[in-house]
């Protein structure tokens, strides 16, 4: 880097000693670029351990360069507290009631139930389809994965028909209530349930008390059946994830979509581990966790299937997730939903749509 002078003389000719000051502040500034350029090239090199700001997992990696099938459909807020509005944020403190159009079903309904801004994404009951607003938001996610495969667009679960295979990794609850009345080619609803304590393990494909048991690591699904899978926080509590994708990826159809949500940390780069199965031993091994942000092993979410005990969460997605996901052979939409007038509000309202390409 040249060195900068600390003095200009007058030259021949008496230029002005304002044109001079000008040659100076000129020469200052491609100095300051020259290192701000150093610095940059520091700070991207491969040796760099530093965490890329979180927006740039929206970016589509090489892998993941997959062109939308559709216009931009959700409206982010800019500058808003929760990405809400001064008036929705004002009437949810107050606990009034929301009018929305609920993607679940298409129908005109009130959402009620909030509970205060910390979390809404798990809050905000509908009046018409008993739907929260994570169920929603995964609701319109999957209405637009559907419309290019159907060929006309889709704004609603209800606008589901044709020659679609579904398989939801739920079977219970708004979403399957309404795909398994829909004249779709093919739905199944299945759930991971327990094991009886004594004897062999379940199978995937055993129906129990008319339920069916998927083991999403390994079902029993010929390779290419669906066009569609859904799953709404059910990843985090399968002990190899990664290997449930590849399961996915198998039993999707090419141009079929894997919608999905899962507890997303965009701060954070790596996956956070809270729980894992020894390969040794086949016993469940707790942590390490992220005791820094109060992520502490063991770590248990609620569950209808297990409500005295809840279910083990193994895995807290970060960044890394979608390159994983790209390098699996997917191509991955991240999207961040924000929309009151559909009950779709707060933080954390991130869909991700993994493509079979």
């Amino acid at each position: 880097v040249p060195r900068v002078p600390t003095h200009y003389s007058m030259p021949p000719g008496g230029r002005s000693h304002a044109e001079a000051c000008g040659r100076r502040n000129l020469f200052f500034l491609v100095f300051l670029l020259a290192q701000v350029a150093v610095l940059v090239t520091n700070v991207s090199g491969p040796v760099s351990r530093r965490a890329p700001p979180a927006e740039q997992v929206n970016l589509p990696s090489s892998r993941c360069a997959r062109q939308k099938h559709h216009p931009m459909w959700m409206r982010e807020a800019q500058g808003e507290k929760h990405g809400l509005t001064l008036l929705v944020e004002q009437r949810v403190r107050a606990g009034e009631p929301l009018k929305i159009l609920d993607p679940v079903d298409c129908r005109n309904a009130t959402v009620s139930d909030w509970k205060g801004l910390s979390w809404l994404r798990d809050e905000g009951t509908s009046s018409s389809s008993g739907s929260r607003c994570r169920q929603r938001q995964l609701a319109l996610a999957a209405a637009h994965a559907a419309s290019p495969m159907m060929r006309r667009p889709a704004s609603c679960l209800t606008q589901l028909g044709g020659d679609l295979s579904v398989w939801n990794t739920e079977a219970a609850g708004p979403i399957h209530n309404v795909l398994s009345r829909l004249p779709l080619r093919y739905y199944v609803a299945s759930e991971f349930l327990p094991s009886p304590p004594e004897g062999p393990g379940r199978k995937s494909g055993e129906l129990v008390n008319g339920v069916r048991h998927e083991d999403l690591q390994q079902t029993s699904f010929p390779d290419a059946t669906f066009d569609l899978v859904l799953s709404t926080e059910v990843l985090e509590h399968v002990p190899d994830p990664y290997k449930a994708h590849r399961e996915v990826l198998r039993v999707l159809r090419p141009g079929g979509a894997h919608v999905f949500t899962v507890p997303f940390i965009e701060t954070v780069v790596p996956d956070v581990v809270m729980s894992r199965r020894s390969e040794h031993t086949g016993r469940i091994v707790h942590g390490p966790g992220l005791p820094a942000q109060g992520l502490v092993a063991p770590m248990y979410h609620g569950d209808p299937v297990r409500p005295k005990t809840g279910v083990l969460v193994f895995t807290l997605f970060g960044q890394e997730m979608v390159t994983k996901l790209c390098a699996l052979g997917y191509d991955v939409d991240m999207r961040k939903l924000e929309n009151p007038n559909l009950g779709i509000l707060g933080p954390g309202a991130v869909v991700f749509t993994a493509w079979k390409v």
